[in-house]
């Protein structure tokens, strides 16, 4: 426990002692440790879960589409302590004065490293993917000094998404980098039809062989700019997992076969359903929170949210071949309880000392809570909306729906790091472009059809793209072109025959002009940031100006 700092001199709230935040009880020959869904970020910082998290009718009601108090009651957590704090949005502001910020590399090394000495010999620790992309040192380093952590940290295996957008050259020169294998059972070559990474490896833990499976993002060319991978075909891929694993089990004859994925929860629920042998499923991808594994088909299904903000751990008692029992934890890294890790501590701060002045850039304060969860709209969007409105004189605004970005509070200096963290993307480009009302239209019924298919296997994960100055009423749960009842412009219903001016970034809209796209010489992160500047104090307005008929439990 040497590595908790002392909660007598933290002040810390007696509901959560600091000493009780790794109490658990080991079980079994085998504990696997896990993150998600990082996106980069190596210091501490605020995640804020979403207010609003809604699903097709079926799926709503169930973990992935819980929210706020409904989640807390679900798994029974107090919404006062640092645990109801990591989970809900629900007094969010409050409690992040109280308990502080999440996260951090070398505060998940100290956990990770407390774990491994008391398990020796019979841990493995892996990454979902997400982990080289979302802050700006990702950006500036092209995921490298995200790479070097990992590699001090000693991970044994990851699978990918967001790596993919640095492109194949790049993507390449970083795998070399790595200590550990990237593996990915569902990347092909488009032509010979090769797997491009290792499908899987085999680990020998405790005088046990545990067979890994990499999924890697089964939508890489429809979610992001097609050059980035052209040559290379994704997919789920269902047929050849369960080939993966029958090899595994047959000829590899491992005692047990765990799945490193970056499905999305929804999707690995159908997943697990339908292959057969699967004993556990690391996922990430949609950052979901389990604080209680799911099983489908006899496979344990895990998630440990996003951004750094829990380590997962498992232990399983491996008999005969399969599980017969286990105990699991995600642990809520409140960095202000933990001691980093100073060898972690010193490569992060070495890897950011030639851009700080850069990062550190101060470019003025929020008046708002900026955070970016939510289906349909979050203040984060609303305020990149403002920036590009005014600078481009045009009321129509397109942001694709990320989940990734972190929380600032309320009188918050905004950095440039932080403007990064929220749209820092290896496809910053902006475009102007002149739309019919038709296409606007079948542009937004693509994007709802991604976010609420009924069919798992059919939603790409991401919330929905987010429009300014519209007003829509929208029906969720009906067919592909009558999801829109209607949709107004600044107040005016949308003309199917009339051209509109849109601006856009991070999507394809461009695309469905290929005539004249309307590249502008702007980046994202620029003219977001030169708005900060220049207003120096922003206020976010129009945010979630949306009206549900909802179910409680999504939102």
């Amino acid at each position: 426990r040497n590595f908790l700092k002392a909660a007598g001199f933290l002040g810390v709230s007696s509901i959560i002692n600091p000493v009780n935040l790794l109490k658990f009880k080991p079980a079994g020959n085998l504990t696997i440790i896990w993150n998600s869904d990082s996106h980069a970020h190596l210091y501490p910082m605020l995640y804020r879960e979403p207010s609003v998290n809604i699903g097709p009718r079926h799926m709503n009601g169930r973990p992935g589409h819980l929210v706020g108090d409904a989640f807390n009651l679900y798994y029974d957590i107090n919404p006062k302590s640092a645990m109801g704090y990591f989970c809900s949005y629900e007094d969010f502001e409050n409690l992040a004065n109280e308990y502080g910020p999440m996260g951090g590399y070398a505060h998940m090394a100290s956990v990770i490293n407390k774990i491994r000495d008391e398990r020796h010999g019979k841990t493995i620790l892996l990454d979902t993917g997400d982990s080289w992309q979302g802050t700006g040192i990702a950006l500036l380093t092209k995921g490298k000094a995200v790479c070097r952590v990992q590699n001090a940290m000693g991970y044994d295996a990851m699978t990918g998404h967001w790596e993919f957008t640095y492109g194949k050259k790049q993507l390449t020169e970083n795998i070399k980098s790595l200590n550990f294998p990237f593996i990915a059972q569902n990347v092909r070559d488009s032509n010979w039809d090769n797997l491009i990474f290792k499908p899987y490896i085999v680990k020998e833990v405790n005088g046990l062989s545990v067979g890994i499976i990499g999924q890697a993002f089964p939508y890489v060319p429809l979610a992001h700019p097609k050059h980035f991978s052209e040559g290379w075909s994704f997919g789920i891929d269902t047929s050849h997992a369960q080939k993966m694993v029958n090899e595994l089990k047959s000829d590899k004859k491992v005692d047990i076969v765990v799945v490193l994925s970056h499905n999305g929860l929804e999707v690995d629920r159908k997943f697990a359903s339908l292959i057969k042998g699967i004993d556990v499923i690391i996922g990430g991808h949609t950052h979901d929170i389990l604080p209680a594994p799911e099983i489908i088909n006899n496979t344990i299904i895990c998630q440990a949210g996003t951004h750094g903000k829990f380590i997962g751990r498992i232990d399983l008692n491996v008999k005969g071949k399969r599980v017969a029992d286990y105990n699991h934890r995600l642990i809520p890294i409140v960095s202000n309880w933990i001691k980093p890790d100073k060898n972690i501590e010193r490569i992060i701060d070495e890897e950011y000392a030639p851009y700080k002045n850069i990062l550190n850039e101060k470019l003025g304060k929020t008046e708002s809570l900026l955070y970016r969860r939510a289906t349909f709209a979050s203040s984060v969007d609303s305020l990149a909306a403002q920036a590009f409105t005014e600078k481009f004189d045009t009321p129509l605004f397109f942001a694709p729906g990320w989940r990734w970005g972190e929380t600032l509070l309320p009188g918050s200096d905004i950095t440039m790091e932080n403007v990064y963290g929220e749209y820092g993307t290896t496809y910053p480009e902006v475009y102007k472009t002149l739309f019919t009302g038709k296409q606007l239209l079948l542009s937004q019924l693509s994007v709802l059809s991604d976010a609420f298919a009924k069919d798992p296997y059919l939603q790409m994960g991401g919330d929905v793209t987010r429009i300014s100055n519209s007003r829509l009423h929208i029906f969720i749960n009906r067919t592909l072109t009558k999801r829109i009842k209607s949709w107004e412009i600044n107040g005016k219903p949308l003309d199917l025959n009339k051209k509109y001016w849109a601006v856009s970034t991070g999507g394809k809209m461009q695309n469905m002009n290929p005539e004249n796209k309307g590249l502008t010489k702007y980046k994202a992160c620029d003219v977001i940031a030169e708005y900060i500047r220049r207003h120096k104090i922003t206020r976010v307005v129009d945010t979630e100006k949306v009206i549900y008929r909802h179910s409680k439990a999504a939102g």
